[in-house]
């Protein structure tokens, strides 16, 4: 038979506890002291639920209460990143090492989650899938060679607030008085750089390229 016992914080011989009694018609709460059972009460079920709404609302009162579960909207938001550490999760065409970017939440435990820059394929995720196949990504992607301090590289954001954005000055020369060498180092940057890259990040990396690192 199940017994359930509330310990006292200050005194350690001190507890209650409560069980059903025989023939299930009721419950017993006893409570014990350091020479036993000291007394004891017998409750209808209707009695015990009220007591113990009280005694619910009495611990509210003293902590806030339990914090409820998380929905995803609290726990992720769209932009956030993952790596995946399991193949092939929840069915989805990914493998150990690759990392989803969060596309969009839903309203209770998922959310959608595509490889940056594949935006049309994307799949869905678990809170539940968060430290279990999912990792957080909080670093940006490590460029595809060997750097270091000093060392110059383009990258891309996701999005820029127009009043963040400033004019870039570039002491660049115009399009006409561009020789085929620099207008094949600016193909060869815009082409490392992708498509996604500004006119800025295509310039600054042609120039790393001309004139190697600063």
């Amino acid at each position: 038979m199940d017994e359930y016992k509330l310990q006292c914080r200050v005194f350690s011989s001190d507890f209650l506890t409560a069980q059903l009694i025989s023939g299930r018609t009721g419950v017993r709460i006893a409570t014990h002291d350091v020479e036993g059972e000291a007394g004891n009460v017998v409750a209808d079920p209707a009695d015990v639920r009220a007591f113990a709404r009280g005694l619910l609302a009495l611990a509210d009162e003293v902590d806030g209460g339990e914090a409820g579960e998380l929905t995803a909207d609290e726990v992720v938001k769209v932009g956030d990143r993952f790596r995946v550490t399991t193949n092939y999760l929840e069915c989805a065409n990914v493998l150990v090492d690759d990392v989803v970017m969060v596309a969009s939440v839903g309203s209770n435990d998922g959310f959608q989650a595509h490889r940056p820059g594949e935006e049309e394929g994307k799949w869905g995720f678990g809170l539940d899938n968060i430290g279990n196949g999912l990792e957080r990504v909080d670093e940006p992607p490590a460029p595809p060679y060997d750097v270091k301090i000093g060392d110059r590289y383009p990258t891309w954001v996701h999005s820029v607030r127009k009043e963040d954005a400033e004019p870039v000055q570039t002491d660049n020369p115009p399009a006409s008085s561009v020789t085929p060498e620099r207008r094949a180092i600016l193909e060869e940057a815009r082409f490392i750089v992708g498509p996604r890259a500004s006119h800025t990040e295509v310039l600054e990396y042609a120039r790393f390229l001309a004139e190697g690192p600063r």
